[in-house]
């Protein structure tokens, strides 16, 4: 492997990834506002946070249903991580629930801060977000087996839109801390 090469194929593919993402997120701000209600009240903005992170918390089921089935199969593995290294394929597995754990936190906690702090407009990023998380995990996940420039793609697809929503999150609560933009609800 050409560490040079490897590192430029990832930058060019993490670079689409944050073109995708920030046009979804750019169109969700703009579009669904006109098509569904978002929340404006406490309450309210935080059960929506969590609804739209059902995506990251079923992608975590799967992710674990993928090492539990890998170990329940396996001859070499169903003794548990205690007893053996894992094979592999469920080394494989166990990676990519680790990842799916790190970038769900992630995630999660963007819509939690996001809604903590906006409502209305703002919201539809996390729902963006919801709609590219298991789309960046599915592909991340496929492309595993081929290295770190084949999956770059599916790890930045999945990690951007949290990245905007704290962004976002972090400029407006900035902005309302200044006095410069209005408190929700």
């Amino acid at each position: 492997m050409d560490l040079a090469t490897e590192q430029r194929t990832i930058r060019r593919r993490a670079g689409l990834a944050i073109l995708l993402s920030l046009g979804s997120c750019t169109a969700a701000v703009a579009l669904l506002p006109g098509l569904i209600a978002l929340p404006t009240g406490t309450a309210d903005r935080i059960a929506f946070a969590l609804q739209a992170s059902l995506p990251q918390f079923l992608a975590v089921l799967v992710a674990f249903r993928l090492v539990a089935s890998g170990r329940f199969h396996s001859a070499a593995d169903i003794g548990g991580a205690a007893i053996a290294p894992p094979s592999p394929q469920l080394a494989r597995r166990a990676a990519f629930l680790q990842n799916t754990l790190e970038q769900a936190f992630l995630g999660v906690g963007a819509n939690l801060v996001l809604a903590a702090v906006v409502g209305g407009a703002w919201l539809a990023l996390s729902l963006a977000a919801a709609l590219l998380f298991p789309a960046g995990r599915l592909l991340f996940y496929r492309a595993y087996p081929e290295g770190a420039a084949a999956r770059a793609f599916g790890m930045v697809l999945t990690a951007t839109p949290a990245m905007i929503c704290y962004a976002v999150g972090v400029v407006l609560l900035i902005g309302q801390l200044a006095g410069a933009v209005p408190r929700p609800g």
